[in-house]
């Protein structure tokens, strides 16, 4: 959810309604309930901060989040995270595990 936050709120200095943010998950399949508990969490976390007019909630960027996403970027971007050198095949690893580990 922060980097969906990220790409539509970075920058901006604006709060998203938190309607418009469960809209948007349950298009793809994402329950009211664990966005409601998701956004709670990442505001105990000083990743959002909360904002109340009337009956609404709008969520938008803590610096803290703000330099967590601008720290991304940068590594991803800037730091050479992308291989250019990268052949483009994969190799995948598969492994059983108990049921009693998962």
């Amino acid at each position: 959810m922060l980097s969906f936050l990220g790409i539509h709120v970075l920058d901006r200095d604006i709060a998203v309604f938190s309607g418009s943010v469960i809209d948007v998950f349950a298009r793809v399949g994402v329950s009211e309930e664990a966005v409601r508990s998701t956004l709670t969490r990442m505001v105990k976390r000083d990743l959002l901060a909360r904002h109340r007019a009337g009956r609404r909630m709008y969520f938008g960027l803590t610096p803290r989040s703000t330099a967590v996403l601008h720290d991304g970027e940068h590594r991803v971007w800037h730091n050479g995270a992308l291989n250019h050198d990268w052949n483009g095949t994969w190799t995948l690893v598969g492994f059983s595990v108990p049921e009693s580990w998962r």
